[in-house]
């Protein structure tokens, strides 16, 4: 996907979860930030609730 994203045949991309991504934290805000700095979009179809206990 990142070829893609990276040739500009893709916006961004859409996952179920973040854990598509990745199940480790730093790597997935390093994920993020690689799409940020791409002008891409990373839509979560299963939002998660951060911080609630």
């Amino acid at each position: 996907m990142k070829r893609q994203v990276r040739a500009g045949f893709a916006d961004g991309v859409v996952v179920a979860s973040a854990e598509t991504i990745s199940t480790e934290f730093d790597e997935y805000r390093r994920e993020l930030d690689w799409f940020a700095s791409h002008f891409a979009f990373v839509a979560v179809v299963t939002p998660e609730a951060v911080g609630l206990p």
